[in-house]
């Protein structure tokens, strides 16, 4: 077993995410499906649920990651067609970075093995990208970029 003293500094404070977007570890949402608000919840989950097939020197692949959540809070996305419910109402510059995330995200998942995970991610990611009428033309440019990354790597 190891624990992740500098991750869990890092990390330590309040996340937010919502459940079925494929924003967050596998078995942490699956954890937190579960649980009640104010509810305090260790989750042991072993490499390759969290790292999948990819390797990091000085973690040996037997390893159990341990972390703790407390669910301060749960509230309903309004639009379940989005990924957050906010597409239309955050910024150009917002929505690129958001698509820009999540496609980072796709691109572990592509590492790990995990290439259903990768798909629907990338397909999140294209959903930030895909109501462009009303961006400038630079945001528009810098958009088709991150565009043809996600339909690139969904070609693949």
């Amino acid at each position: 077993m190891i624990l992740f003293p500098k991750f869990s500094e890092e990390w330590k404070g309040q996340m937010s995410f919502v459940l079925g977007t494929y924003t967050v570890i596998h078995g942490l949402e699956a954890i937190i499906y579960e649980m009640n608000i104010t509810e305090i919840a260790q989750v042991r989950l072993s490499y390759e649920e969290v790292f999948g097939k990819v390797r990091f020197p000085g973690i040996p692949p037997k390893s159990v990651l341990i972390i703790e959540i407390n669910l301060l809070n749960c509230s309903e996305v309004k639009d379940e067609n989005s990924i957050l419910g906010l597409e239309s109402t955050l910024s150009p510059t917002n929505n690129i970075q958001l698509a820009m995330d999540i496609k980072l995200k796709g691109n572990h998942a592509f590492q790990r093995g995990n290439y259903s995970h990768a798909l629907n991610l990338y397909k999140k990611s294209l959903s930030f990208l895909s109501n462009t009428q009303e961006w400038s033309n630079e945001e528009d440019a810098y958009s088709k970029s991150v565009r043809v990354a996600c339909l690139l790597n969904i070609s693949k």
